[in-house]
């Protein structure tokens, strides 16, 4: 059990939770005057491999939010899931043309590895809405005393399916990732020669997750002379638009053999395509590279000292 505050609360509010007198909203208010949860995910019929958002979403009539405490957790099981960090900044949106003040309260990342049916049921949380009213004190008189009031509340449940990855038409290089991707390849600014070390970058970007896939064979897409030597790659996640993205950034030491020009192109991902319905290839834009003589940017020839 945790107390979550919103970050935008100020201290007073929270100086409100610890020595206000907590009473339970009244009942019989109407149900659009009264907060509720909502519970939603970026996609409700999903393939295996799919990599989901679930979020629980306040809605509240009313700003003075001041604290949420967590009763029950969501149960996500069986589906593997990890707890991510939530966006929860009051803002102001309009619904069915009430105003509410909404925040997301709980985000989890959840991985959907088989096809089935999977019902998600929600949570339980303690909602705190602080006030300030006037009282009538034996002792001091007319005052005005914060007081905070709790309403308990329960996410909803929600139903996701999940279809097999279709086995027709899968191609032998399929890194395993699904969803929406692109690749790019660029090299750091500089200059080249022969017979020196490079960094050739290649970027794999989109919607979905890329923790287990595989990566392209880049020895076999580089062109003749452009030599291979090692490779490294970063791994990142974030959350754009609602929906889980990702990132690999690869990036490979090459040792061209001899000045000229060579042009890098085929650097190919092979992912299945969420939107399409069907496996897909994301190539990057070919790029040039010019490789000088080996000699210094001068013109000089080398000089070497004997010790």
């Amino acid at each position: 059990m945790y107390m979550r505050r919103l970050p935008d609360i100020c201290t007073a509010i929270l100086l409100l939770i610890l020595t206000a007198v907590a009473t339970p909203l009244a009942h019989g208010r109407e149900k659009r005057d009264m907060p509720f949860l909502e519970t939603r995910v970026d996609r409700r019929n999903v393939v295996e491999g799919e990599r989901l958002i679930y979020e629980v979403v306040l809605y509240s009539p009313d700003p003075n939010v001041a604290g949420l405490e967590m009763l029950r957790e969501p149960g996500l099981a069986p589906l593997p899931y990890t707890q991510s960090s939530p966006d929860s900044q009051l803002s102001e949106v309009t619904v069915d043309g009430r105003k509410y003040f909404t925040a997301v309260i709980d985000r989890y990342f959840l991985g959907v590895n088989r096809k089935g049916k999977y019902t998600l049921s929600g949570g339980e949380y303690r909602l705190g809405l602080g006030h300030r009213v006037k009282v009538d004190d034996p002792f001091w008189g007319p005052m005005v005393r914060n007081q905070l009031e709790t309403l308990d509340l329960k996410a909803p449940d929600l139903t996701v399916r999940a279809a097999a990855l279709p086995l027709k038409n899968r191609p032998e290089a399929f890194s395993g990732a699904v969803g929406e991707f692109e690749v790019s390849v660029y090299l750091p600014e500089g200059e080249l020669r022969a017979g020196e070390d490079a960094e050739l970058v290649i970027d794999i970007v989109g919607y979905g997750d890329l923790t287990g896939a595989s990566l392209p064979d880049i020895r076999k897409m580089l062109p003749e002379g452009l030599k291979f030597k090692s490779m490294t790659d970063n791994r990142s996640h974030y959350v754009k638009d609602g929906r889980l993205g990702s990132e690999i950034e690869i990036e490979c030491v090459v040792c061209p053999d001899k000045e000229g020009t060579y042009t890098v192109d085929g650097i190919k991902f092979i992912y299945y395509d969420v939107e399409k319905g069907a496996y897909s290839t994301a190539t990057a834009p070919e790029i040039r590279i010019t490789v000088g003589d080996g000699m210094p940017s001068d013109g000089a020839p080398p000089v070497f000292i004997d010790v």
